[in-house]
């Protein structure tokens, strides 16, 4: 459930809810947070938090990827 995205993670499965936190995780440490996060977590810290395979194929340097995703937001105005 959405509702639970901010919890801690379960390290024997990896849902929905999962994904919705490593990504709000993610817009907070790239600078993309709406409202300033209680506790300040590293972008390579988040990373971690992804499934082996997906990590291993995730785009991982921040600021190429917080810059992708302005160019992206930018687009939509």
């Amino acid at each position: 459930m959405v509702t639970h995205h901010h919890d801690l993670l379960d390290e024997h499965s990896f849902r929905m809810v999962h994904l919705i936190r490593i990504a709000d995780r993610m817009a907070d440490t790239l600078g993309f947070a709406v409202v300033a996060p209680l506790n300040a977590v590293q972008f390579a810290d988040v990373v971690e938090e992804l499934p082996d395979g997906t990590r291993d194929r995730f785009h991982s340097d921040a600021e190429e990827l917080s810059a992708e995703i302005d160019v992206r937001i930018q687009s939509w105005s």
